[in-house]
């Protein structure tokens, strides 16, 4: 009966570690469980940085080959304004020089029609001055010719008078006919010389 007390004992004993041990074991179990889920959760938490970073370089990396993409279109786009540029130079400088060349022909020619100006100036001048003078024999020739017309109708006068003397007389010596004779031919003298 003793021996069965001190089995009995002894099993109470060993359930009673057994239980502390358990409750020991059930108490770390915890505190690691909770450790675990501290680190679990840390780890959460790093993973989550860690996706919000791979975003972030991801979004970063595609910001970056977009403003490469968008440097890369500008730079085209500065080649091409640059070309332009210089191709906009390049007509007007050769807009420069056909206007430079324009003006100069310009120039020429009215330096030209200012001289065949003045030539034709000199020409109708000497050509006024010619007619000036024309007019002016005209006119003394008609002046003269009034004046040989005049003194021819005087001598026709005195020949037609002479002539009237002599069918009137048909006498009158040797001094009359000398006198006709003298008359007729100062009147046909005359005459030949207002032909001429």
């Amino acid at each position: 009966m003793g021996l069965d007390g001190n089995v009995h004992n002894g099993l109470i004993y060993e359930i009673a570690r057994l239980q502390e041990a358990n409750a020991g074991l059930s108490m770390q179990i915890a505190v690691e469980a909770t450790h675990v889920a501290e680190l679990q959760a840390a780890l959460d938490s790093k993973d989550h940085d860690l996706h919000t970073a791979d975003s972030a370089h991801i979004a970063t990396e595609s910001a970056l080959a977009t403003s490469e993409a968008q440097v890369a279109k500008g730079m085209e786009q500065i080649q091409s304004l640059q070309t332009t540029c210089d191709n906009l130079a390049d007509e007007k400088r050769m807009l420069l020089g056909y206007v430079q060349e324009q003006a100069e022909k310009l120039l020429q020619a009215q330096a030209a029609v200012q001289q065949l100006h003045a030539s034709h100036k000199q020409a109708i001048d000497a050509l006024h001055v010619q007619l000036q003078t024309h007019v002016e024999r005209i006119e003394n020739a008609n002046a003269s010719a009034v004046t040989n017309q005049a003194a021819h109708d005087k001598l026709l006068q005195a020949y037609h008078i002479t002539q009237d003397a002599l069918v009137h007389e048909r006498s009158g010596g040797e001094a009359l006919r000398k006198l006709v004779q003298d008359k007729t031919s100062a009147v046909e003298h005359l005459h030949r010389e207002v032909l001429w």
